[in-house]
């Protein structure tokens, strides 16, 4: 199966794969997050646990730093076993939520290499005036699909992206910026609505948006690689997903 690339096709393919697999896909992330989900309720919703949280991020100030790597390593986990549920999806086949998993975790060490320097790539291209970041968002994108789908390490990955993205990129621009767009409109609905019910229910709704919206992401992501590689390699989804038989 090819399809033609465009803003419009990724849109509307990622979300009808991923409203078709809302469950699983959501589980996948709840399962896998979990220690950092019910953490985040801690450092929040319970005033003792919070205290503590303080006390020894205190005592110890690289503790930060740990936490936002554990929460990215994880979080890379879910984008490589929802890539690959995506492309059971692609092939007309069952999301097996085990199986997603399962390579999620077999592709834990390129895919956390990779998206710990596309992070701080872009976080510092941010830095920089902000374009450079966008630029280098829309050139790596790819990576991890990339170090999912093809292997090799984390440099191939990177340089693998920077090529499938050429002629591409104000496309890839256009299709985040419309998923974050939303992000924030809905950020800023369970913000007002939170506010005036209380704080667990703000609590409870932004960890929802987050949950739902990178998901999405990672959703959407996984199409754009697909269909760049359909479009520019004529690859079809059956020769993609060999690499996972």
């Amino acid at each position: 199966m090819t399809s033609r690339f465009s803003i419009g096709n990724v849109i509307s393919r990622s979300l009808s794969i991923y409203t078709a697999n809302f469950v699983p896909f959501i589980l996948i992330a709840l399962i896998i997050q979990a220690p950092m989900i019910i953490y985040g309720f801690m450092a929040t919703a319970d005033p003792f646990a919070a205290d503590f949280l303080i006390q020894s991020q205190e005592a110890s100030p690289f503790k930060p730093l740990l936490e936002s790597l554990v929460s990215m390593v994880l979080a890379n986990i879910v984008t490589g076993a929802i890539i690959f549920g995506v492309f059971q999806q692609l092939q007309g086949e069952r999301v097996d939520m085990s199986t997603c998993v399962t390579v999620g975790l077999k592709r834990v060490l390129p895919v956390v290499g990779v998206g710990l320097i596309f992070g701080i790539c872009v976080v510092l291209g941010m830095v920089l005036l902000i374009i450079p970041g966008i630029i280098l968002f829309c050139m790596l994108l790819l990576a991890v699909p990339v170090a999912v789908v093809e292997g090799g390490g984390v440099g191939n990955a990177l340089r693998r992206s920077a090529t499938l993205t050429q002629g591409f990129r104000w496309s890839i621009l256009g299709i985040f910026a419309i998923i974050y767009a939303i992000l924030m409109v809905l950020t800023m609905i369970v913000t007002m609505v939170g506010m005036s019910s209380g704080f667990t229910v703000l609590l409870v709704g932004l960890q929802g948006v987050s949950l739902i919206c990178g998901t999405w992401i990672s959703v959407a992501t996984a199409v754009t690689y697909h269909d760049i590689r359909a479009s520019k390699e004529n690859v079809d989804t059956r020769q993609l997903a060999e690499v996972f038989a």
